[in-house]
């Protein structure tokens, strides 16, 4: 995981429960090495991701992005759709 200052690694919070079920899940399927695929099975096991506490989710909501071009007026409003948030809205500010 990235902090914000470029490159410099930071460690995730090690008791995380998100971390205890990700490697319990892991252990179960007896893998070695966590491939990309084996590790988004688990996001896409909906058993699994209810066991998440939502602070996991936050966790995983907030650090996923490699950076601040992941960030875009669309995306943000396609997740304020997918969430039914009607209330707010994101706007271009050229000049902020």
């Amino acid at each position: 995981m990235l902090s914000k200052k470029k490159n410099e690694l930071i460690k995730p919070h090690i008791h995380s429960q998100f971390f205890h079920n990700l490697s319990n899940y892991f252990a179960t399927q007896t893998i070695e090495i966590i491939t990309p695929q084996a590790f988004m099975q688990f996001f896409r096991n909906t058993e699994k991701l209810n066991q998440l506490t939502p602070e996991d989710r936050t966790e995983i909501f907030r650090t996923v992005l490699l950076g601040s071009s992941d960030l875009t007026k669309d995306l943000l409003n396609e997740i304020l759709r997918d969430y039914s948030v009607e209330h707010l809205e994101v706007i271009d500010c050229k000049s902020c």
